[in-house]
């Protein structure tokens, strides 16, 4: 009774963007079939869930898959110490259309094209933004890894070229609890979400990132 679905198979359920396991979430797009009218679904669903929550519903098409989303974005934060121009000079490599098999724990499905990635500093963190309209499992924490390891001179530009043109390359993926989604542009028109609403997201979404940078400072 009063629930917006029973069986996730019957009710097509898709998702947008699946993360990694530790990896944060600010915003995605879930779609699924429902008796329940879009003005009732918030508040049906909000009090099932926990530690997340609905920015808005609106009902789609019946041809409508989340999956076919045409822009992803997520951000990654390292350490306030890590070098800015490191990870800019290691970012141009990445842009464009590459074979990101080296990088990806996918077969098979390694090239694709990244448009973007900014890097800027942000208090005690420095954030890499990457936006693209898909990408493989784990791909931007073994770029922001890669990133990260030619920023501190661990690696070189010829051994990132090297990987994007096939050549294996040993190093580990940024760990997960740096990493959020935090957009995902499906071509719909959302209503606002409510101030309270994006604060209470907000401050709860700070907790992975600092339990992160404890973490590493433990570790140093």
């Amino acid at each position: 009774r009063g629930r917006a679905i029973s069986d996730p198979r019957s009710a097509r359920l898709a998702v947008a963007s699946r993360t990694d396991r530790g990896v944060s979430a600010l915003a995605n797009v879930v779609a699924f079939d429902t008796s329940v009218p879009p003005e009732r679904m918030c508040r049906v669903m909000e009090g099932r869930m926990h530690d997340a929550w609905l920015w808005s519903c609106v009902p789609v098409a019946d041809n409508f898959n989340p999956r076919h989303a045409r822009m992803r974005r997520y951000r990654y934060h390292f350490r306030g110490e890590t070098s800015t121009k490191g990870l800019r000079q290691a970012a141009r490599l990445f842009k464009g259309e590459h074979d990101f098999e080296s990088f990806t724990v996918e077969r098979g499905g390694g090239r694709l094209r990244i448009d973007r990635i900014r890097i800027r500093r942000d208090g005690p963190f420095v954030l890499a933004d990457f936006e693209a309209e898909r990408f493989t499992r784990g791909l931007v924490r073994r770029i922001s890894g890669a990133m990260e390891a030619y920023a501190r001179g661990e690696v070189t530009e010829a051994d990132l070229r090297g990987a994007l043109r096939g050549y294996p390359i040993r190093m580990a993926p940024a760990p997960p609890e740096g990493l959020f989604l935090l957009d995902v542009d499906c071509r719909i028109a959302w209503p606002s979400a409510s101030v309270h609403l994006a604060e209470a997201i907000s401050e709860r979404a700070r907790a992975p990132t600092l339990a992160h940078r404890f973490a590493e400072q433990l570790a140093t």
